[in-house]
């Protein structure tokens, strides 16, 4: 690895003006600066910040990071109470907790190495990554500070995960609908480069293949997560003549789009068909009928991630996997068939 004394070779400027700009003095040129972090890059160089801060008499500087928030499908609901959470814990720990918004195309204008050199940060906690995040990407061959990531699947690379009990709870979900007599179930799926979307379809193939049905592919449509699609793929269903007796929809959003498009159809719910989501969104209790769902804690999930990272830091943890159990809430969507 190189060391910060090639560093200030590469950028020609001295040992202690490499340390200034990477500890964010204000009297470090722009341009000196942008130099400086581009011989970093170059070489591969990263300052061991989180050493730095856990030796200083300074607060943990901690980062969280908010991918796409500005994204049309985004769940702000979800976002909202990972930033709750993870403030919350910051907040009755003393830890300086700072929120930063991204998008893939900033992540590939600067990498998320660079971006915790810029900010000099201890440790960060990430919401919102899919696979073709170029984070995402980065991630997997390898962590360059101390990092959390919630809700994603990272099977590669070092990095902490919060997330919930997707396949366990999807499968319940969909056993209680065979429990229930539905056979005939779509399985409206969200985002393709999503990895819960894979984990739930893991759990929809455990709990088929604890009944002993064949999932036919051809009953799995690909909604992105969002509910217009999933009432646009509720149309196009029943305009296809194809009959299904119950929709297990992978978010409340998707659901919701569903419920419109087959009460536009003249479908009864629950007493023609059953329709289920997944998050317990706030609106999901007030709509009509309100929504079974799966409920997740999305303010537990911030809150845990925040301290799995504060536990890294301070070395009370290297398990870096934390799974959260969500219950089933049983409401008025869904009834069993006579």
């Amino acid at each position: 690895m190189a060391t910060i004394k090639e560093v200030a070779a590469a950028a020609g400027v001295s040992i202690s003006t490499v340390s200034r700009a990477f500890n964010n003095y204000s009297d470090i040129n722009g341009k000196t600066k942008e130099r400086i972090l581009e011989a970093a890059r170059s070489l591969d160089y990263s300052p061991n910040i989180s050493a730095r801060n856990l030796s200083s008499k300074k607060r943990l500087n901690l980062g969280l990071i908010i991918s796409g928030f500005l994204n049309e499908n985004a769940n702000v609901d979800i976002l909202f109470g990972h930033m709750k959470g993870a403030f919350r814990y910051a907040s009755e720990n003393s830890l300086d907790l700072a929120l930063y918004i991204t998008s893939n195309e900033e992540q590939k204008r600067l990498s998320y190495h660079s971006f915790c050199i810029e900010h000099s940060l201890a440790g960060a906690i990430i919401s919102g990554l899919t696979t073709d995040d170029a984070y995402y990407q980065e991630l997997s061959r390898g962590v360059p500070c101390p990092t959390v990531m919630m809700d994603i699947e990272l099977h590669s690379g070092g990095a902490g995960i919060v997330t919930s009990d997707n396949r366990t709870a999807m499968k319940d979900m969909i056993m209680y609908l065979f429990s229930e007599g539905h056979e005939r179930i779509a399985i409206i799926a969200g985002k393709k480069s999503a990895t819960v979307t894979d984990v739930r379809l893991d759990g929809v193939r455990d709990a088929y293949e604890a009944r002993g049905i064949h999932l036919d592919d051809k009953d799995i449509f690909y909604a992105d997560f969002s509910r217009q699609e999933a009432y646009e793929t509720a149309k196009k269903i029943a305009g296809s003549g194809k009959h299904y007796s119950a929709y297990a929809c992978f978010s409340d959003e998707m659901a919701f789009g569903v419920i419109r498009a087959l009460q536009e159809e003249g479908v009864k719910i629950p007493d023609d068909c059953s329709v289920t989501g997944f998050d317990d969104v706030l609106l999901s209790e007030n709509i009509t009928p309100s929504l079974t769902t799966v409920r997740q804690d999305f303010e537990k999930t911030g809150y845990e991630a925040t301290s799995l990272l504060h536990r890294i830091l301070e070395g009370r943890d290297d398990g870096k996997r934390v799974i959260l159990k969500c219950p089933i809430i049983h409401r008025d969507s869904t009834k069993a068939l006579k």
